[in-house]
């Protein structure tokens, strides 16, 4: 793996992670009425390698995976383009679709704009 595959993995997993503790998504986890979706489980449907190592939603276990499941985060799109990101999601076991742009700032990742909405 180069060092820009690597990087480009690393830049992935710290958007992903910012998303995934976004109060606009996190306040649909609901993981204190339904515990069985700890770990919350998040689908990679796009092309880009991300890092899934380590990545917690609302102080929980979340794990990446390629299968799809009814209950998880499904990401459908996701850019990074130098220092600015785009990630879009669907959360079908709220009915919550959404989209996020993240800039980088100083080398840190932050989140710029979020909308989460039910359908």
């Amino acid at each position: 793996m180069t060092s820009s595959n690597a990087d480009t993995r690393r830049d992935a997993r710290d958007i992903l992670q910012l998303l995934l503790n976004a109060p606009q998504l996190s306040q649909f986890y609901h993981f204190d009425l339904r515990p069985q979706r700890v770990p919350l489980k998040i689908v990679n449907t796009t092309s880009l390698d991300i890092d899934g190592t380590d990545l917690t939603a609302a102080g929980q276990k979340a794990v990446l995976s390629r299968e799809h499941s009814d209950t998880a985060i499904e990401i459908t799109d996701f850019k990074i383009v130098d220092d600015a990101a785009d990630i879009a999601f669907a959360f079908r076991a709220e009915g919550v679709v959404g989209k996020g742009t993240f800039k980088r700032t100083q080398g840190t990742w932050r989140l710029d704009k979020l909308n989460a909405a039910e359908r």
